[in-house]
């Protein structure tokens, strides 16, 4: 259910969500790192992803690729769950829809980049 294990305590040890936030948001690092090193996959903020929304998975890339419509769909796909959220709300395979237009404070993105070993 989450990258730290599978039960509400694991949840603790790895996001900010509404049972261990204070309904606030929180800084970057002060929960674990998942395997990868990277902070808050779980909670804090949802996240915005490049997917376009799509009621299911039918048709989605194999290669790991995100699915992008062409032209762009009129709802993205965010994940993760916020410092707002219950715990089955932070789960990795939840995921919802919005429109890019809209602004929150529970909703942020992540900034990556690819590199050469």
């Amino acid at each position: 259910r989450y990258y730290s294990g599978n039960n509400e305590k694991d949840l603790d040890r790895a996001g900010w969500y509404s049972e261990n936030s204070g309904r606030s948001l929180h800084l970057v690092g002060e929960k674990e790192p998942n395997g990868f090193g990277l902070y808050d996959m779980h909670g804090n903020v949802w996240e915005w992803v490049e997917d376009d929304w799509h009621e299911d998975y039918k048709g989605a890339p194999i290669d790991g690729s995100a699915w992008v419509d062409k032209p762009r769909d009129a709802f993205r796909v965010i994940r993760g769950g916020s410092w707002f959220s219950d715990a089955d709300r932070c789960r990795s395979a939840v995921r919802y829809l919005y429109s890019p237009d809209d602004r929150r404070d529970n909703l942020g993105f992540r900034l990556s980049r690819s590199i050469c070993p």
